[in-house]
Protein backbone atom coordinates (compact mmCIF):
# COMPACT_ATOMS: atom_id res chain seq x y z
CA UNK A 1 0.00 0.00 0.00
CA UNK A 2 1.48 3.33 -0.95
CA UNK A 3 1.71 6.39 1.24
CA UNK A 4 -1.16 8.16 -0.55
CA UNK A 5 -3.55 5.22 0.04
CA UNK A 6 -2.49 5.05 3.68
CA UNK A 7 -3.27 8.73 4.16
CA UNK A 8 -6.63 8.33 2.42
CA UNK A 9 -7.54 5.35 4.59
CA UNK A 10 -6.46 7.17 7.76
CA UNK A 11 -8.45 10.25 6.68
CA UNK A 12 -11.52 8.11 5.96
CA UNK A 13 -11.27 6.36 9.35
CA UNK A 14 -10.88 9.72 11.06
CA UNK A 15 -13.91 11.10 9.24
CA UNK A 16 -15.89 7.96 10.11
CA UNK A 17 -14.97 8.23 13.82
CA UNK A 18 -15.81 11.93 13.79
CA UNK A 19 -19.19 11.24 12.17
CA UNK A 20 -19.87 8.45 14.71
CA UNK A 21 -18.97 10.80 17.61
CA UNK A 22 -21.19 13.55 16.17
CA UNK A 23 -24.08 11.09 15.76
CA UNK A 24 -23.59 9.82 19.32
CA UNK A 25 -23.43 13.37 20.64
CA UNK A 26 -26.59 14.32 18.70
CA UNK A 27 -28.37 11.22 20.01
CA UNK A 28 -27.41 12.09 23.62
CA UNK A 29 -28.55 15.68 23.09
CA UNK A 30 -31.88 14.41 21.69
CA UNK A 31 -32.35 12.10 24.70
CA UNK A 32 -31.54 14.93 27.13
CA UNK A 33 -33.91 17.26 25.28
CA UNK A 34 -36.62 14.58 25.30
CA UNK A 35 -36.07 13.93 29.03
CA UNK A 36 -36.26 17.68 29.75
CA UNK A 37 -39.46 18.01 27.71
CA UNK A 38 -40.97 14.97 29.46
CA UNK A 39 -39.97 16.36 32.88
CA UNK A 40 -41.42 19.79 32.02
CA UNK A 41 -44.66 18.20 30.83
CA UNK A 42 -44.86 16.11 34.01
CA UNK A 43 -44.24 19.18 36.20
CA UNK A 44 -46.87 21.12 34.27
CA UNK A 45 -49.38 18.27 34.70
CA UNK A 46 -48.60 18.00 38.44
CA UNK A 47 -48.94 21.76 38.86
CA UNK A 48 -52.26 21.69 37.01
CA UNK A 49 -53.44 18.76 39.14
CA UNK A 50 -52.44 20.35 42.47
CA UNK A 51 -53.89 23.72 41.45
CA UNK A 52 -57.12 21.88 40.68
CA UNK A 53 -57.06 20.11 44.06
CA UNK A 54 -56.33 23.39 45.86
CA UNK A 55 -59.15 25.13 43.98
CA UNK A 56 -61.59 22.31 44.83
CA UNK A 57 -60.59 22.36 48.51
CA UNK A 58 -60.79 26.16 48.68
CA UNK A 59 -64.23 26.08 47.05
CA UNK A 60 -65.46 23.31 49.37
CA UNK A 61 -64.32 25.14 52.51
CA UNK A 62 -65.95 28.37 51.32
CA UNK A 63 -69.26 26.67 50.51
CA UNK A 64 -69.42 24.41 53.58
CA UNK A 65 -68.41 27.20 55.97
CA UNK A 66 -70.96 29.58 54.46
CA UNK A 67 -73.68 26.93 54.80
CA UNK A 68 -72.74 26.13 58.40
CA UNK A 69 -72.61 29.82 59.34
CA UNK A 70 -76.01 30.42 57.71
CA UNK A 71 -77.67 27.91 60.05
CA UNK A 72 -77.30 24.45 58.45
CA UNK A 73 -75.40 23.29 61.52
CA UNK A 74 -75.56 21.35 64.77
CA UNK A 75 -76.94 24.40 66.61
CA UNK A 76 -79.76 24.90 64.11
CA UNK A 77 -79.15 28.63 63.99
CA UNK A 78 -76.91 31.07 62.09
CA UNK A 79 -73.49 31.82 63.54
CA UNK A 80 -71.74 35.09 62.74
CA UNK A 81 -68.01 35.68 62.56
CA UNK A 82 -67.87 36.86 66.19
CA UNK A 83 -69.61 33.71 67.46
CA UNK A 84 -67.26 31.49 65.45
CA UNK A 85 -64.23 33.47 66.68
CA UNK A 86 -65.40 33.15 70.30
CA UNK A 87 -66.10 29.44 69.91
CA UNK A 88 -62.83 28.54 68.19
CA UNK A 89 -60.27 31.07 69.40
CA UNK A 90 -59.54 32.02 65.78
CA UNK A 91 -59.39 35.75 65.10
CA UNK A 92 -62.30 37.44 63.34
CA UNK A 93 -59.87 38.71 60.67
CA UNK A 94 -58.74 35.14 59.89
CA UNK A 95 -62.32 33.83 59.77
CA UNK A 96 -63.28 36.71 57.47
CA UNK A 97 -60.55 35.53 55.07
CA UNK A 98 -62.08 32.02 54.95
CA UNK A 99 -65.62 33.11 54.10
CA UNK A 100 -67.21 33.97 50.74
CA UNK A 101 -69.81 36.56 51.63
CA UNK A 102 -67.60 38.80 53.77
CA UNK A 103 -64.47 38.53 51.66
CA UNK A 104 -65.56 41.07 49.05
CA UNK A 105 -65.48 38.53 46.22
CA UNK A 106 -61.71 38.07 46.34
CA UNK A 107 -60.22 34.59 46.66
CA UNK A 108 -60.73 33.19 50.16
CA UNK A 109 -57.77 31.91 52.16
CA UNK A 110 -57.40 28.24 53.06
CA UNK A 111 -57.26 27.75 56.85
CA UNK A 112 -54.32 25.99 58.47
CA UNK A 113 -54.85 22.39 59.59
CA UNK A 114 -55.24 23.56 63.21
CA UNK A 115 -57.79 26.26 62.29
CA UNK A 116 -59.70 23.80 60.08
CA UNK A 117 -59.92 21.29 62.96
CA UNK A 118 -61.11 23.99 65.39
CA UNK A 119 -63.85 25.06 62.97
CA UNK A 120 -64.86 21.42 62.38
CA UNK A 121 -65.00 20.74 66.15
CA UNK A 122 -67.08 23.86 66.74
CA UNK A 123 -69.68 22.85 64.14
CA UNK A 124 -69.55 19.12 65.11
CA UNK A 125 -68.37 18.00 61.66
CA UNK A 126 -65.11 16.42 60.52
CA UNK A 127 -62.30 18.28 58.77
CA UNK A 128 -62.93 15.92 55.83
CA UNK A 129 -66.44 17.32 55.53
CA UNK A 130 -65.09 20.88 55.23
CA UNK A 131 -62.49 19.72 52.71
CA UNK A 132 -65.19 18.04 50.61
CA UNK A 133 -64.03 14.46 51.17
CA UNK A 134 -67.07 13.17 53.07
CA UNK A 135 -70.85 13.29 52.95
CA UNK A 136 -73.03 16.05 54.31
CA UNK A 137 -72.22 15.58 57.99
CA UNK A 138 -74.03 18.74 59.01
CA UNK A 139 -77.30 17.09 57.94
CA UNK A 140 -76.23 13.89 59.69
CA UNK A 141 -75.58 15.79 62.95
CA UNK A 142 -79.01 17.42 62.72
CA UNK A 143 -80.63 14.03 62.07
CA UNK A 144 -78.84 12.59 65.12
CA UNK A 145 -80.23 15.40 67.28
CA UNK A 146 -83.73 14.80 65.90
CA UNK A 147 -83.38 11.06 66.61
CA UNK A 148 -82.25 11.76 70.19
CA UNK A 149 -85.26 14.07 70.66
CA UNK A 150 -87.61 11.35 69.37
CA UNK A 151 -86.04 8.59 71.49
CA UNK A 152 -85.70 10.53 74.76
CA UNK A 153 -88.57 12.98 74.57
CA UNK A 154 -86.16 15.73 75.61
CA UNK A 155 -86.26 19.09 73.89
CA UNK A 156 -83.92 19.87 71.01
CA UNK A 157 -82.15 22.49 73.14
CA UNK A 158 -81.57 20.00 75.99
CA UNK A 159 -80.12 17.40 73.59
CA UNK A 160 -77.81 20.03 72.06
CA UNK A 161 -76.68 21.22 75.50
CA UNK A 162 -76.00 17.65 76.66
CA UNK A 163 -74.01 16.99 73.49
CA UNK A 164 -71.93 20.13 74.04
CA UNK A 165 -71.37 19.15 77.67
CA UNK A 166 -70.23 15.69 76.54
CA UNK A 167 -67.70 17.26 74.17
CA UNK A 168 -66.46 19.68 76.83
CA UNK A 169 -66.21 16.86 79.40
CA UNK A 170 -63.39 15.27 77.40
CA UNK A 171 -61.05 17.96 78.79
CA UNK A 172 -62.72 18.58 82.16
CA UNK A 173 -62.78 15.83 84.84
CA UNK A 174 -65.29 17.73 87.00
CA UNK A 175 -67.68 18.07 84.09
CA UNK A 176 -67.21 14.39 83.19
CA UNK A 177 -68.14 13.43 86.77
CA UNK A 178 -71.20 15.72 86.64
CA UNK A 179 -72.33 14.04 83.41
CA UNK A 180 -71.92 10.55 84.91
CA UNK A 181 -73.99 11.68 87.91
CA UNK A 182 -76.64 13.14 85.60
CA UNK A 183 -76.69 9.84 83.69
CA UNK A 184 -77.16 7.87 86.94
CA UNK A 185 -79.96 10.19 88.10
CA UNK A 186 -81.70 9.99 84.69
CA UNK A 187 -81.52 6.15 84.71
CA UNK A 188 -82.85 6.00 88.26
CA UNK A 189 -85.73 8.39 87.49
CA UNK A 190 -86.60 6.47 84.30
CA UNK A 191 -86.59 3.16 86.21
CA UNK A 192 -88.88 4.56 88.92
CA UNK A 193 -91.31 5.91 86.29
CA UNK A 194 -91.36 2.55 84.46
CA UNK A 195 -91.96 0.64 87.72
CA UNK A 196 -94.74 3.07 88.72
CA UNK A 197 -96.41 2.72 85.29
CA UNK A 198 -96.47 -1.10 85.63
CA UNK A 199 -98.50 -0.91 88.87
Amino acid sequence: MDEQSEKSRFKAEKAEKSAALKAEKAERAAIIKSDKAEKAAKQKAEKFFFEGVELRIRSSIEQKLASLMCGANFFGEPKNIQALADGTGISRAAIRKYTICTNGGSEAAVPSAVALCKIADYFHVSPNYLLGYSEDEADTALREIDNAVKVTGLSRETVKMLSRLKDDAQNDDGLALALRTLDTVAKSAASEILIRDKH
